[in-house]
């Protein structure tokens, strides 16, 4: 996206704050007094993976008395390869341990079935072959009878 110049007196130089799972292209090229030598040819080089941003985009839409609908957009940087998603639901007011459901790398919705008529606190993760990312927005949803 873009090019920088690192200068060097030593014949080694450390590329930091770099961005995961990116592909990066270096040249090299040797200065004296009277200027600039020829470049190399590039050579190519790839960042590792890392865990993914967030999901976004997240909503939770009554879809029945005891469904609800669960929907997202992958992170907008998902630092590798997307392995699946991980959909949590519990009751607002309980301190128990969320539901799960694991899903595909290529699913953004979820149908999630026999709830009670209360509030539901909803999330989403997205993982790579490194680990799981932070949690989506938590988004509240209450079915109704209607």
């Amino acid at each position: 996206l873009g090019s920088k110049s690192i200068m060097s007196v030593v014949p080694h130089v450390v590329v930091s704050a770099l961005s995961a799972w990116t592909n990066y292209s270096f040249v090299v090229a040797a200065a004296t007094e009277a200027g600039e030598g020829v470049p190399s040819q590039a050579v190519i080089c790839s960042t590792a993976q890392d865990v993914p941003e967030a999901v976004s985009g997240i909503k939770a839409v009554v879809s029945g008395p005891q469904t609800v609908m669960v929907s997202w957009l992958p992170p907008e940087h998902p630092n590798g390869r997307i392995t699946h998603y991980t959909v949590h639901w519990t009751l607002a007011t309980a301190r128990t341990r969320p539901h799960t459901v694991r899903l595909e790398k290529h699913t953004h919705h979820h149908k999630i079935i026999k709830l009670m008529q209360k509030k539901y606190e909803v999330w989403v993760k997205a993982s790579t072959e490194v680990g799981e990312g932070p949690s989506s927005k938590v988004v509240k949803v209450e079915p109704t009878r209607k």
